[in-house]
């Protein structure tokens, strides 16, 4: 979406660079009078470190062939902040 503001701030007008990119007039509005600063979705569970590690452990049950079911998972990723020392872990 960040083609859209640069297209009004070159003169198009808002009604204009929304019929062009397909979105709403009042979306692109309100990102380009700032009401719209927060990221979408939800914060992440792990950092990206523990994403790496995750990728590396199932990486390396698949190359020997181990199967993980969903409850195995489970363990593995309840067991990572608890490893790590996390209090917060539920």
């Amino acid at each position: 979406m960040k083609s859209h503001p640069a297209a009004v701030n070159d003169g198009m007008s808002i009604r204009m660079a929304a019929a062009k990119y397909d979105i709403p007039p009042k979306t692109l509005a309100n990102k380009f009078n700032g009401k719209h600063q927060k990221k979408v979705g939800c914060s992440n569970t792990f950092t990206l470190e523990e994403e790496a590690e995750i990728s590396e452990i199932l990486v390396r049950c698949s190359k020997i062939g181990v199967p993980l079911g969903k409850r195995h998972l489970i363990k593995i990723l309840e067991a990572i902040p608890i490893a790590k020392g996390d209090s917060d872990v539920t």
